[in-house]
């Protein structure tokens, strides 16, 4: 059978030490020796994490202590704690000087240490002595190994308990949380849902109250374009009238004029036939005069068609220019109309990229989120497999232990049943040595 290990020594600490000075201790060893960082440490890793389930429970740490014995040399006696006669365990009785002077009180609280030392190691040394007895009746009679085995077949069915309510709660843990999170990712779609819906009401509204200031705006321009227009027309009609008033009041003098001349023309004509006869100097002078009066009457009757057709021509080129104007108006007011088209075209395709991108971005961050869940279950179907493997190994090594202990205790009922069958008493011997000895000598 084997000897089960001294978990104090396994853990590194005292048999005295405390319940925080183990779980530190236990810590330390736990993150030296795990599988993750130490993979050639499992084996340890198991035995360090039997070691504190033992020694962190009061109830079986106090077991432990009375099962657990060191094994002492064959010439220590059972019934004495010191070896032969010899110094106590650990302790020499070499007689002590007390010192005088200043180095009393030093000496008086070494001496009561040490006391206190010799009291602690022999109340330590009968509680072994008490547990190597009853770990000789198990070598020797076997009669308490009944007692033992129940009580540790009792121990591993209550850890097994313990661990089967602990995997039921973690269980249902897993699952909680499994259903939080569904829960959370139903809420997080449903809101994501909820803000896209108020979002694109939002920008709906906006666009329709952006619709309604654009047609608003086009409104009021076009009704101040008509009331620069009428305003610039009535302009041009006041000083078109202006001028047909100015170029009628100058065609009235020019036909004044016209008249006078005529007249002054009849009026010499009819001197010239009231005076029968002149001189020829008179009558020569009087024909030069009327020839320069008739060139002056036709230069001004040329000056008045100038100035006539003139004032026709004006009025031709500012009709004209007038028409060209109106022209340049509209088509200054179709390019604006056009730039002001082009322009909303581009803001409702900014607004469509915007959106489109919008909406990339919510596609991406919901892949993100599946991803990420994904990877959550696998992380923590991982850890699942991993408690579950970590299960099976106990229950391997729990199977391989009761497995050990059946072939000790049938080892231990062969070599019973060979002492009866050799004559030996069956409480003669102390360890399985002596008995192997005895039985080699009574083979003899």
């Amino acid at each position: 059978m084997p000897v089960e290990p001294d978990y104090y020594e396994v853990l590194g600490v005292h048999r005295t030490a405390s319940g925080a000075d183990i779980k530190k201790a236990y810590k330390k060893k736990a993150l030296d020796y795990h599988p993750d960082k130490n993979p050639n440490g499992e084996a340890l890793f198991k035995v360090i994490n039997t070691a504190y389930s033992i020694l962190g429970d009061d109830k079986k740490k106090s077991d432990y202590d009375r099962k657990f014995v060191p094994q002492y040399s064959s010439h220590a006696s059972s019934s004495n704690m010191f070896g032969r006669g010899g110094p106590a365990y650990g302790h020499s009785h070499r007689p002590t000087q007390a010192p005088t002077g200043a180095h009393g009180a030093s000496f008086r609280t070494a001496q009561k240490m040490s006391a206190d030392r010799e009291r602690e190691m022999d109340e330590k040394l009968k509680r072994e002595q008490a547990e190597y007895k009853q770990r000789q009746a198990f070598f020797t009679g076997g009669g308490d190994f009944a007692s033992w085995y129940k009580q540790k077949t009792r121990e591993f069915q209550e850890e097994e308990a313990v661990n089967k309510r602990m995997t039921e709660e973690r269980k249902r843990d897993e699952e909680r949380r499994a259903r939080e999170n569904e829960r959370y990712a139903e809420a997080m779609h449903r809101r994501q849902a909820q803000e896209a819906q108020e979002l694109e009401k939002r920008r709906a509204e906006q666009r329709a109250q952006d619709e309604i200031r654009r047609k608003d705006y086009e409104r009021r321009e076009q009704e101040r374009r008509e009331k620069e227009m009428r305003e610039r027309f009535q302009a041009e009609v006041k000083l078109q009238q202006e001028a047909a008033s100015a170029a009628e009041r100058h065609m009235e003098n020019l036909r004044q004029e016209r008249d006078r001349l005529r007249r002054e023309r009849e009026k010499l004509a009819e001197d010239m036939a009231s005076v029968p006869t002149m001189d020829s100097e008179k009558a020569e002078e009087l024909k030069l005069m009327r020839e320069a009066r008739a060139r002056q009457l036709q230069q001004e009757q040329s000056a008045l068609n100038d100035r006539i057709n003139q004032i026709k021509r004006d009025a031709e080129d500012a009709a004209h220019e007038e028409l060209q104007r109106q022209r340049r108006k509209r088509e200054e007011a179709e390019r604006e109309a056009r730039i002001q088209r082009q322009r909303e075209e581009e803001r409702r395709e900014q607004e469509e990229l915007v959106e489109m991108q919008r909406r990339e971005a919510d596609e991406d961050r919901r892949q993100q989120y599946l991803e990420l869940e994904k990877k959550s279950r696998a992380f923590m179907k991982e850890i699942q497999d991993q408690k579950r493997r970590h299960k099976e190994d106990l229950m391997r090594m729990r199977l391989e232990t009761d497995r050990m202990e059946n072939e000790a205790r049938a080892a231990l009922e062969v070599m019973r049943q060979e002492k009866q069958r050799l004559g030996l008493p069956l409480g003669g011997g102390t360890e399985p040595s002596t008995m192997l000895s005895d039985m080699a000598a009574a083979k003899a």
